[in-house]
């Protein structure tokens, strides 16, 4: 289960059997009512509460009280998670029990409670539409029509205490820019991505592209089709 937030991350994943995306009342779309948004969160903890879990991972590490509460709401007994021992865990994990330094890596630590021989963390990947892949290439292709090296730079951060400065962006940028045949997407959530209160990073976006100054990278905002 993710977050409307997230679900982009994990869609058509062929290795998800099924998936359940939720989400808060401030990002519901404009024709969406609260009380639409609040109705579906309750019909998925029923389709939860039908649902037999051998074992539910917290996929978050550090403690997360309401994740817990809702895999006590579905009925799981064998939770796997960060946290005190006397919080209800089969297992609990502190900050000694997770491996490397990246989040993800941290969280990965939790299937040495399901196996013993942990595998290797795999290449990041997300699972387009071929559809979405066509529309992708066509966007790219236009925006570079001569063959490079490309990068992505993703500039958006829903919490202001994780935001990079502008002017950092901008260093690293022209640091690949070193590289002739670097070329660079520039990533961000535009004004309403997250509902409709949702401000973006528009402006953030249109500073970076002039201090950077270059035919090398192109804007290519999410969450907005060609």
């Amino acid at each position: 289960m993710v977050n409307k937030v997230a679900q982009d991350v994990v869609l058509n994943n062929p290795h998800i059997d099924s998936l359940h995306v939720y989400k808060k009342a401030k990002h519901r779309s404009k024709n969406e009512s609260a009380m639409g948004v609040y109705w579906h969160r309750l019909k998925i903890f029923w389709m939860l509460r039908q649902t037999h879990f051998d074992a539910v991972v917290l996929a978050n590490p550090v403690p997360c009280r309401y994740s817990l509460r809702l895999a006590r709401l579905a009925g799981a007994t064998n939770i796997i998670g960060a946290g005190q021992p006397n919080q209800g865990f089969t297992r609990s994990f502190s900050s000694a029990d997770f491996s490397e330094n990246h989040q993800v890596e941290h969280t990965y630590s939790y299937l040495s409670s399901l196996t013993a021989h942990l595998p290797d963390v795999p290449p990041v990947r997300v699972y387009l539409t071929k559809s979405e892949r066509e529309e992708a290439e066509s966007r790219v292709h236009a925006l570079f029509p001569v063959e490079g090296q490309t990068y992505g730079v993703h500039i958006s951060s829903r919490c202001a205490k994780r935001r990079w400065a502008i002017d950092n962006y901008a260093a690293f940028i022209h640091i690949l820019l070193k590289d002739e045949k670097a070329r660079v997407l520039l990533f961000w959530s535009p004004q309403g991505a997250l509902g409709p209160e949702d401000m973006g990073d528009n402006a953030r976006a249109e500073k970076l592209l002039q201090l950077v100054n270059s035919s090398r990278i192109a804007a290519y905002p999410t969450g907005v089709s060609a």
